[in-house]
């Protein structure tokens, strides 16, 4: 399921590695143009998943998606 954000216009890769998985967000896809770093679009983009519970890292113009990493001993 994740290979079909691919598909979306903003991303231009989206990558796995085991339990982490990337995005990378551009501006224009053909040209595989980035967005303007002031723009922060990474936080912009975490900031609409954060209220629905989705917590990621955003890293520039890149998405980073890992489980949490949590114990109870």
């Amino acid at each position: 399921q994740f290979e079909a954000l691919k598909e979306h216009p903003l991303v231009g890769e989206a990558e796995t590695c085991g339990f982490v998985a990337g995005l990378m967000l551009v501006k224009d896809k053909a040209r595989r143009q980035t967005f303007d770093p002031d723009l922060a679009v990474g936080m912009i983009c975490r900031g609409h998943f954060f209220p629905q519970g989705l917590i990621l890292r955003a890293a520039g113009d890149r998405m980073i998606i890992a489980p949490p990493l949590t114990t109870t001993r």
